[in-house]
């Protein structure tokens, strides 16, 4: 849990805190009547990719004694490049699952009488199945949130 302090600074529940050139033991969060005095509330805090924006500010609503901050963000990032971006890291991911069987296929073009098994084919093409239809989702992604969102760690 998160704590914000009448400074506006936000801290975890653990340690010690500082607060007002002392230190607040850990034992201040067991009351909820001493936090209430000392002004401290808990806050629930917006989590945004800081690789895909950047903050230009803040805002804090307070309901039922519990503040939520909330950023305003900023794409770091023009869509297309953005998308160029996750279309690596899906092709990295492609390689990282790949890379184990590929052995099979170069034996298979090397010395053609050992074929690809039917299982490793089977998993390879169930990868790329995967992989097609991640593809496709960032291909067609219009929209900068919905792309920052698409998981491009497939099949794990």
């Amino acid at each position: 849990m998160q704590y914000l302090l009448p400074d506006g600074s936000v801290v975890n529940r653990s340690g010690h805190i500082p607060w007002k050139g002392n230190k607040l033991n850990i034992k201040v969060f067991d009351s909820v009547e001493t936090l209430k005095s000392l002004g401290i509330k808990p806050i629930n805090v917006m989590t945004y990719n800081s690789s895909y924006y950047n903050t230009t500010g803040f805002s804090d609503v307070e309901q039922d004694g519990v503040v939520t901050r909330t950023y305003t963000l900023q794409p770091k990032l023009d869509l297309a490049v953005l998308k160029t971006d996750k279309l690596k890291q899906l092709h990295a991911r492609l390689s990282t699952l790949l890379q184990p069987t590929d052995w099979y296929v170069i034996r298979s073009v090397e010395t053609p009488q050992n074929g690809v098994p039917d299982e490793i084919t089977a998993a390879r093409n169930i990868i790329r199945i995967a992989y097609n239809a991640v593809e496709e989702q960032i291909q067609k992604g219009s929209d900068y949130d919905i792309v920052t969102g698409i998981n491009t760690n497939f099949l794990q």
